[in-house]
């Protein structure tokens, strides 16, 4: 593993040119492959104003603490209670007023970009009325007398404002617990409300367009490969406005079939009839996905997304990969006779490496695809091959698995916009054509 750093710091520097040369190769060869995650379609954070808090007089919190005897760590027990119970008191009194925050679902369902896995599983036990706090909740009732929904606001507000643990359990959990008391029809239902209305790419995806843009413009013998694991459209967006011809591959639940969706504009640019393009839809439809190969008269690019995909020209046809029981399912299917990956997609990636944008290694399936396509690169002896993951962080975990093999994946350690940025610097000029075909990233 190789850590690179951001610009301000003394280790060695993002080798921007380099990447973007693999990225924006001058022959005809796919190098890297572009695997977006959850933080490739989150829009730049912010926090909305808070009402100021007036914490009691620090004098009068330690006569109080002395006249009770605390000392040591339960007195700095007690005055992070104290500063927590003004911070608290104050939101109370401003809903008291009719100064309350939106709930979750609105919040998920009305931002300009998708919810990350924290937002959405906020929404979704919001809808689903899920407590998470069980088990603390007994726990405190022995030391507390209050009321079960008074216990439970107590420990979310400590988990919230100390960040000592998370006031909603992870998204998988959630949406199982959805997923049982509510029905997965209504789960499908609301993971399309909120996601309906995000149209608006980030910076990484206009920087992938336009990598697959220079990738089709030099005649390839090949599609152009791009995974990813999120449900939302903002990469095919990004695709269309940049003029870029796609199809996107998903593997829907019910059948294990994939499912292929064409860009609006493929027909123009296959140049074929109504009816060749009919043919072209059966020929494709119904395959299990370790006998499906894409055959098209020119080469495409392929959004191959592995958590399914919420587009409604398919409404009937979940491919979402959520809670615990896809997570099970799916690792089971992919060494079943079917398999979850489309052959097409294993032939693209033998001879290229991953570059990993807003992604944090902690899906299972995921992983286990990454495993299996190093273990055939070994397999295959084949030229040694290259990954990288742009992080704004990186945990010991991440670290440890990035560390495995020889050099496994290179950590580049910055913000995605600004890697997007600056790689931009580095790409070659747009085809003269195509210039007017979409908006500057």
């Amino acid at each position: 593993m190789e850590l690179f750093e951001r610009e301000d710091e003394r280790s060695p520097k993002i080798p921007y040119p380099a990447i973007a040369g693999q990225l924006f190769p001058s022959d005809r060869k796919q190098s890297l492959v572009p695997f977006l995650g959850a933080g490739a379609s989150l829009g730049p954070s912010g926090t909305g104003a808070e009402p100021p808090v007036t914490y009691p007089d620090q004098a009068d919190v330690d006569q109080a603490l002395g006249a009770l005897g605390f000392s040591g760590t339960a007195r700095l027990f007690m005055q992070l209670a104290v500063r927590l119970a003004a911070k608290i008191q104050t939101v109370e009194t401003a809903a008291a007023s009719g100064i309350r925050p939106p709930n979750p679902l609105d919040v998920a369902a009305a931002a300009k970009y998708p919810p990350s896995a924290g937002q959405l599983a906020s929404a979704l036990a919001f809808l689903a009325e899920y407590d998470g706090f069980e088990r603390p909740r007994r726990r405190v009732r022995t030391w507390l007398s209050a009321a079960d929904s008074e216990l439970v606001t107590l420990l979310r507000w400590i988990a919230d404002l100390t960040e000592i643990g998370p006031s909603v359990p992870p998204l998988l959990s959630v949406a199982s617990y959805y997923e049982f008391t509510l029905q997965r029809a209504n789960l499908w239902q609301q993971l399309r409300h909120i996601f309906e209305n995000k149209q608006t790419p980030t910076r990484t995806h206009w920087l992938i367009a336009r990598a697959a843009e220079h990738h089709l413009s030099r005649r390839p013998w090949k599609d152009y490969l791009i995974i990813t694991t999120n449900y939302d459209r903002l990469m095919e967006l990004a695709l269309e406005k940049t003029a870029v011809p796609y199809c996107v591959l998903a593997v829907a639940n019910a059948d294990q079939h994939v499912d292929v969706r064409f860009s609006a504009g493929l027909q123009k640019y296959l140049q074929v009839d109504d009816r060749e393009f009919a043919s072209l839809k059966e020929d494709h439809a119904r395959k299990y996905p370790n006998r499906f190969t894409l055959e098209l008269p020119k080469p495409v690019a392929i959004v191959y997304k592995i958590h399914g995909c919420l587009y409604p020209e398919l409404p009937d046809r979940d491919s979402v990969v959520l809670s615990d029981e896809d997570y099970i399912r799916y690792l089971m299917q992919m060494y079943d006779a079917g398999g979850m990956i489309p052959s097409q997609i294993t032939a693209l990636t033998e001879l290229a490496g991953f570059l990993f944008l807003g992604y944090s290694f902690s899906d299972w399936n995921v992983r286990a695809i990454y495993n299996s396509v190093v273990k055939q690169r070994t397999a295959s002896k084949k030229t040694k091959i290259k990954d990288f993951a742009v992080v704004r962080e990186v945990s010991h975990y991440e670290a440890a698995f990035c560390h495995v093999g020889d050099d496994r994946i290179s950590l580049l350690l910055t913000d995605l916009s600004r890697f997007a940025r600056r790689i931009l610097r580095h790409a070659p000029a747009r085809p003269r054509q195509d210039v007017a075909a979409a908006p500057a990233p």
